[in-house]
């Protein structure tokens, strides 16, 4: 017999991170709709769907916090909805089957919330699309609740809200979807739990039809089927946590291994710095003296002695003759030295004032620096961004090489500036950019667009509509990242 190879499939990384395990197609429910029987037979038939739905989602709802259950709550309040319902009988009385008359209903509403102007109302479609398929599967006998035996990888055309939150998680530690979106619900929620995740995967249902290995490799967006040892071995190294870079880009080490002492120099300035910022070390407090400090820190005192240096011009710690080494009151912090800003970002809740203020700066300074790139650029610079947009539209959906486009466009248009103190600044946009990558996972089709809008204006020389462009991506990325932020946090 011929031995099945190893293949890979592309696709949308929505959720990045890297497992294995058994890959196990979920099949959604068919377009096919069901021969009309009676009327008497329709309502029955579809009255206990109903019931069966509704007792469906009030278990699931027993098992998630009261921030989750809302959205559950909703769904629930749809299926008991009166006029709806109604809606539904006067199809049925019409001789529509009970699973026509249900689809033809659900569909008119999720049309209409797809097309309405408001975001937070425009994303509600995906409730409606939920329980329609919910009530489907049941009509037509297609729910299959699997009951996954160990470590699983989702795969299927689609995944839906109420679907995801009654998997168990334990088991199930990938997902790898035909359709889907990064925007979607599951997909904020995939993210905020690290579970890895891809949507828009080029292959077919047919490939999976039998159980088989696998590895999700969401940080370059591939489904690996059946893989060979040799790629086992090398997934398995970069899985160990020293040799996969969470913050790199690449996946692998540096190859420039930096010398034992300025690893633990910054190792020392890393744990101080991190605790001060957290308030583990507070305003005032006076640090133990330098070699109770190094033995408990386990480095050498000329060590700590530099990292407090370093510290110190970082506004953290004040140090002078008789009175030791005391932490600063945060008025005193260098808010935009690199690291304190990424300390800052990273022990800042997702919605703190911090970011939020950063987010500010963005938007005051950035269409500013925009137009003045494009009235200042040299045919080199305008070329560069022109080549930076090129590469961001290529990498579209790998989130490590995705950020890294994004972050060398936004530099190029700073360094277009030609303004040696507005360069300097560029850290301050790459940081926020790492920040909200976190959160968003890549830029969607709409942001690329407009980044195209963006390179097109500063190549050829339009500073209003570049200036135009750049507020019209800042704004859109406030939004996107309050909508996320409020999906987090009503179903965590």
């Amino acid at each position: 017999m011929t031995d099945i190879l190893e293949k890979s499939f592309s696709g949308i990384s929505a959720s990045s991170g890297m497992v294995s395990g058994e890959l196990i197609w979920h099949p959604s429910i068919d377009d096919e709709v069901s021969i009309f029987k009676s009327e008497v037979e329709e309502k029955q038939v579809f009255t206990e769907a109903l019931e069966r739905a509704v007792v469906q989602l009030r278990k699931i709802l027993g098992k998630i916090d009261s921030n989750s259950a809302q959205f559950l709550e909703f769904q629930i309040s749809i299926l008991e909805d009166s006029v709806l319902l109604n809606s539904v009988e006067v199809e049925l009385e019409k001789g529509m089957s009970a699973e026509g008359a249900w689809k033809k209903q659900l569909d008119r509403l999720i049309d209409h919330y797809q097309e309405l102007d408001d975001e937070y109302f425009r994303i509600r479609y995906e409730d409606f699309l939920d329980v329609r398929d919910r009530v489907l599967g049941i009509l037509r006998g297609q729910q299959n609740n699997l009951q996954y035996s160990g470590k699983t990888i989702f795969v299927g055309n689609d995944l839906l809200l109420s679907h995801f939150l009654e998997m168990d998680l334990g088991k199930v530690c990938g997902v790898a979807l035909l359709r889907g979106s990064p925007a979607s619900h599951v997909a904020i929620l995939a993210r905020a739990k690290g579970i890895p995740y891809l949507v828009k995967i080029e292959a077919s249902a047919i490939e999976f039809s039998e159980k088989s290995s696998g590895i999700l490799d969401a940080q370059k967006g591939l489904l690996i089927q059946r893989p060979v040892e040799e790629t086992i071995k090398i997934y398995n190294y970069l899985k160990k946590p020293n040799n996969f870079a969470d913050k790199g880009v690449t996946g692998l080490v540096s190859t420039t291994s930096p010398s034992k002492n300025s690893m633990l120099l910054q190792a020392v300035i890393n744990e101080l710095g991190q605790k001060i910022i957290r308030g583990k070390l507070e305003a005032g407090e006076k640090l133990p003296i330098e070699p109770e400090l190094a033995a408990s820190m386990k480095v050498g005192r000329n060590i700590l002695r530099e990292a407090i240096k370093i510290l110190a011009d970082k506004g953290l710690l004040s140090t002078g003759p008789r009175r030791g080494t005391l932490v600063q009151s945060r008025t005193e912090w260098n808010l935009l030295d690199s690291d304190v800003l990424n300390w800052m970002i990273t022990a800042s809740d997702s919605s703190s004032k911090f970011l939020a203020d950063l987010n500010e700066l963005r938007l005051l300074l950035e269409p500013s620096v925009v137009e003045l790139a494009t009235r200042r650029a040299s045919e080199e610079q305008r070329l560069k961004i022109q080549q930076t947009m090129d590469k961001m539209e290529g990498t579209s959906g790998i989130p490590d090489k995705g950020i890294e486009a994004v972050i060398a466009f936004h530099s190029a248009i700073y360094e277009a500036t030609n303004n040696e103190i507005l360069y300097k600044l560029k850290f301050v946009t790459s940081t926020l950019i790492k920040a909200n990558f976190k959160l968003l996972k890549g830029e969607t089709p709409t942001n690329l667009t407009i980044h195209r809008k963006l390179s097109d204006a500063i190549v050829s020389k339009k500073a209003t509509e570049a200036h135009k462009a750049m507020n019209e991506l800042l704004i859109k990325n406030k939004k996107d990242l309050k909508r996320i932020l409020s999906i987090q946090s009503k179903y965590l």
